[in-house]
């Protein structure tokens, strides 16, 4: 037995909630009412859901970049700029 009453929303249902709370810009009233739910619960499940799936998409998503490549676009950019910039001799 666990404390407190338990979230009748699926896993499932909460990603959908989540996935339309980023893509729909609107107030989190309005969020909540289209899923029939109190504002404050609203809010938190969203907001556990986005600290779960974070780091997940965050591994998948998102590659580190190394010094040396970031280094190697730096010169390939100034080299590409200075070429553009140089004015041909008359």
């Amino acid at each position: 037995m666990g404390r407190g009453r338990r979230h009748i929303t699926k896993p499932k249902d909460a990603f959908l909630m989540m996935l339309t709370v980023l893509k729909h810009y609107d107030t989190w009233e309005k969020h909540a009412s289209d899923f029939s739910m109190r504002t404050s619960t609203f809010e938190k499940l969203v907001g556990k859901m986005i600290d779960f799936v974070e780091p997940i998409l965050f591994s998948h998503s998102i590659r580190p970049v190394t010094i040396k490549e970031q280094r190697d676009r730096q010169m390939v950019s100034a080299c590409t700029l200075r070429d553009r910039c140089q004015v041909p001799a008359r």
